[in-house]
């Protein structure tokens, strides 16, 4: 079976080249939010779908719930066959 997984990250645009961010992978992107980022002004968040069981999933930038709508969400998915 295939596993899905989403890389989910929750920036301040500000601080980051969206353009940039916009632009990577799902490797890259997690290299670079789990390992490389330097300014540290982000939230990030690795599913992996549990395709066994029914399940639902919000995606929504940090503090929205708040009513700070000021970050950008970036989602990435990848399919990977095992």
């Amino acid at each position: 079976m295939a596993k899905i997984k989403i890389f989910s990250v929750s920036i301040n645009p500000e601080s980051y080249d969206v353009r940039s961010i916009a632009n990577m992978t799902y490797d890259e992107a997690k290299q670079f939010f789990e390992h490389d980022d330097t300014n540290c002004c982000c939230c990030c968040r690795n599913i992996e779908v549990d395709q066994t069981k029914e399940h639902e999933i919000t995606f929504h930038a940090d503090g929205v719930r708040n009513g700070d709508g000021s970050d950008t969400m970036f989602n990435w998915l990848k399919v990977v066959n095992e």
